[in-house]
């Protein structure tokens, strides 16, 4: 019986502890301080530019876990400080800084 109850508890930890929903919610942001951002986003074989957006700009899209992203961007004015962030499931995942001409980039796999 004892043997049963362990196996029990075992088994129950184990469910526990996987992640059940490899969904993940991924938002892709860029701010700079000149007033607009270009650049692209990657994900799951998705690849996209955007050019001359409003400060700041983000986009949300649906990704699974283990998915690598990918966010490039730079000031479309050449001056200022732009920023580049992913947000995963509403957490900050990644962030890089630059200045005026600075090509920065955030990248990883979703947790």
């Amino acid at each position: 019986m004892k043997k049963i109850a362990l196996l029990a508890i075992l088994v129950l930890v184990l469910l526990l502890s996987c992640d059940l929903d490899p969904g993940r919610e991924v938002r892709f942001y860029a701010s700079s301080t000149s007033g607009s951002v270009l650049g692209n986003y990657y994900w799951a074989g998705d690849f996209n530019m955007f050019i001359d957006e409003p400060s700041p700009w983000s986009v949300d899209v649906a990704v699974e876990k283990g998915d690598y992203v990918i966010l490039t961007v730079t000031n479309t004015w050449s001056a200022g400080t732009v920023t580049a962030r992913i947000y995963v499931d509403g957490t900050l995942f990644r962030e890089n800084t630059g200045l005026d001409t600075d090509i920065i980039q955030v990248a990883g796999y979703v947790e």
